[in-house]
């Protein structure tokens, strides 16, 4: 099976990295959980015909094969359509999960086409000899003697069990409201960028001298390896930073040379020596710095009086940049008319937003305020000596932004000005600058001097337009652990009293609005709000197909809610907000509970018909002992497609490195969602299924229909 995806992967030249294994994690449980079954009921079936010839044990798989593997490929499909939406997120996020959703794909694709080929080979040549049932074996034994119990149990009270699916899925609603929302965690890169900012106009050697003091002072912590800052333009087209925007990539140590941090546990104020010694094995006492911690003391030490600080990763501040125009996951959007107006609302929406809680630092980015020459004409002067306005602004805006002097009628040749920036000579340079007068400039030269004075002038250092509107953003810092979108809401309440109270005085065609991931975040959920639909309909398709009952097939999707519990819980306890991968994560769990629906829907099925055929379905009660035996059939799959599962996921929560938020974030709700699998679907599911056959059956007895004729729909 891994082969067959591996080989996949090649021909789409799908490389191997932390999102494709990550894919191969999360789909190999549900992979193999389909060959369990089918080997399962093999097995059984195989029990059944101790000793027979190898054409009677050959018959007995294909009718096995035949019960479960058509059940068994609709939930692999179903499983596939479960992370359809995944393809739906937008930008860098899209690209990032796609390779995982790909993969998952073809390892689900691999696991169908082995059901259908090599799997029913593979049975037939190696299952032989005699077949030990299940109560032959101590630990299953041990288990399905503590269980039959409890479902019998279960299945007799009805009311209360659902009663306590029910109170298990209400307690999740209290939840949802408190878990948050962003749209990617951070990722871990092992290196930082620090991108702190100042007053527009700075000049560049105070610039340069301040980018010093804060790269010796990053650069003394053990923590950090190389520090290089940059400050201003670099010499190419795409940067368009000045000297009030400074970058400074820290390149930091490997882990085990950081620094160890003294940390109190649950059992710190009162176990014993002895005791903590045995308890810090699990939860030590001491452990090396975060990187939170680590950039809190960077910020501290590295922080001047005039810089606002920004903290984030190289490549995830030039994916922000390139996908949301901001180096932070949340900005704010400002549209005016001229730089001026940007600039006074940019900092009115700075003293608004500072106070709002979650704000570790508000930033505007002035456009103004940079120092450069300028001329002011005299237009006595100019028309007293004659000369042309137009030859007089050419010269000046040579002077000032640099040009090309074209060659005078004597043949002189042509020269390129190219004035330095900020240049504070320019008073004195006029001087030594004439323009020919009259109209086609074949007059004698007039000094410049007499035609005007020279002055100073402020002007933007850079302008953003966006749709034909001149913009600016203020990036904004939030604390850790702000939930985003609450973040939003608080503060559009505040710019709102802010505005009705003139603190933000909005002229006409002037307006705020929200940037970064926040645009996203809102992007991908508009996008699982039309695409999940589509999704569910598709799959409850699929199961109409199967089952051949609408019933039925509502009753698959009604354990999606249940698994869905323990995905709440987990993502709750460990504090992870809902992002795309923890989306992932969630419909990666909803597709492993229709998947353990529909086989256990097909056990119980297969225990109601038999029964039926027999003449032993006479009443409620038969149905309970018929669906109480089709469940305990499925304990023993169901196990080992915990342990499976859990084996393969489990060790992701420890995963260290790039990548790895991402997938802890998706193996965080399918756990809890496994574990609350393994239990309410293997007890909601039947009671549900016990209540829809009792009627039907109830309908029959009335209506004079044989039981065993009894149809699925």
């Amino acid at each position: 099976m891994l082969l067959v995806a591996l080989a996949a992967m090649w021909c789409l030249r799908l490389p191997l990295n932390v999102m494709s294994l990550g894919g191969v994690a999360i789909s190999l449980g549900i992979a193999v959980d389909a060959e369990i079954v089918a080997l399962e009921a093999c097995h059984r079936r195989l029990e059944r015909v101790q000793g027979a010839s190898p054409d009677e044990q050959r018959g007995a798989i294909v009718s096995a094969a035949g019960t479960v593997v058509p059940g068994v490929l609709t939930s692999l499909v179903i499983t596939a359509l479960a992370f359809l939406p995944v393809f739906v997120f937008p930008g860098e996020t899209g690209k990032l999960l796609r390779p995982l959703a790909v993969t998952k794909t073809l390892v689900i694709g691999a696991a169908a086409l082995v059901a259908l080929t090599v799997g029913p080979a593979l049975r037939a040549t190696l299952l032989k000899g005699r077949f030990r049932s299940e109560n032959e074996n101590p630990i299953v034994r041990s288990l399905v003697s503590m269980y039959r119990p409890f479902v019998s149990w279960a299945l007799r009270r009805p009311a209360l069990t659902l009663a306590t699916g029910a109170l298990a899925v209400a307690s999740c609603i209290p939840l949802l409201g408190r878990l948050g929302a962003e749209f990617l965690p951070r990722l871990d890169e092992g290196d930082l960028l620090f991108m702190p900012t100042t007053a527009s106009g700075v000049p560049p050697m105070e610039a340069a001298a301040q980018l010093a003091a804060q790269d010796r002072a990053i650069g003394a912590f053990r923590e950090v390896s190389t520090v290089f800052g940059k400050v201003g333009r670099a010499d190419t087209a795409t940067d368009p930073a000045p000297f009030s925007m400074a970058e400074t990539t820290i390149r930091l140590r490997p882990r085990s040379d950081w620094r160890t941090v003294t940390r109190s546990r649950w059992y710190s104020g009162w176990a014993p020596r002895w005791l903590r010694s045995e308890l810090g094995v699990l939860w030590p006492e001491t452990s090396p710095m975060t990187s939170a911690e680590l950039v809190r003391q960077l910020d501290s030490a590295a922080r001047l009086p005039g810089w606002s600080d920004a903290w984030t990763a190289p490549v995830r501040a030039r994916l922000d940049m390139m996908s949301t125009g901001i180096r932070t996951p949340l900005g704010l959007r400002i549209v005016a008319a001229d730089s001026r107006r940007l600039d006074l609302l940019g900092a009115q929406a700075q003293r608004v937003l500072r106070r709002v809680p979650g704000t570790r630092a508000a930033i505007a980015e002035s456009l103004g305020a940079e120092t450069w020459p300028a001329f002011e004409p005299d237009a006595e002067a100019i028309a007293r000596f004659g000369v042309n306005p137009e030859r007089l602004a050419r010269t000046i805006s040579v002077l000032v932004a640099g040009g090309r002097l074209d060659a005078d009628a004597g043949g002189a040749p042509s020269v390129r000005v190219a004035p330095e920036r900020g240049d504070l000579a320019f008073p004195e340079r006029i001087h030594d600058v004439t323009v020919r007068s009259g109209h086609d400039g074949s007059g004698p030269p007039i000094p410049l001097e007499l035609l005007g004075h020279a002055t100073y002038v402020e002007q933007p250092s850079m302008l953003r337009t966006e749709h034909g509107e001149l913009v600016s953003y203020l990036p904004l810092e939030l604390d850790e652990g702000t939930d985003l979108r609450e973040y939003v809401e608080r503060a559009q309440r505040e710019i709102d009293t802010a505005t009705a109270a003139g603190e933000l005085a909005l002229q006409p065609g002037e307006r705020l609005g929200w940037a970064g991931e926040y645009r996203l975040l809102e992007a991908g959920e508009r996008g699982l709000a039309r695409v999940v639909p589509i999704a569910a309909v598709v799959m409850f398709a699929l199961l109409i197909l199967q089952f051949r009952s609408v019933a039925e097939a509502a009753i698959v999707l009604l354990s999606v809610p249940f698994a869905l519990v323990g995905s709440i819980w987990a993502l709750f306890l460990a504090h992870c907000p809902l992002s795309a991968p923890v989306w992932v994560g969630l419909l990666a769990t909803a597709g492993l509970a229709m998947q353990t629906g529909v086989v256990m829907v097909i056990y119980i099925d297969e225990a109601f018909h038999r029964r039926a055929r027999e003449g032993r379905m006479r009443g409620p009660e038969d149905i309970i002992e018929a669906h109480a035996e089709g469940t305990v059939q499925r304990l023993r799959p169901k196990l080992m497609t915990v342990l499976t599962m859990g084996a393969t996921l489990v060790p992701l929560l420890w995963a260290e490195g790039p990548g790895a938020e991402i997938t802890r974030r998706i193996a965080i709700p399918m756990i809890g969602g496994l574990a609350t699998s393994a239990f309410l679907t293997l007890e909601i599911l039947p009671v549900v299924y016990t209540i829809w056959r009792t009627r039907q059956l109830r309908r029959a007895l009335l209506d004079g229909v044989p039981v065993e004729s009894l149809s699925r729909g």
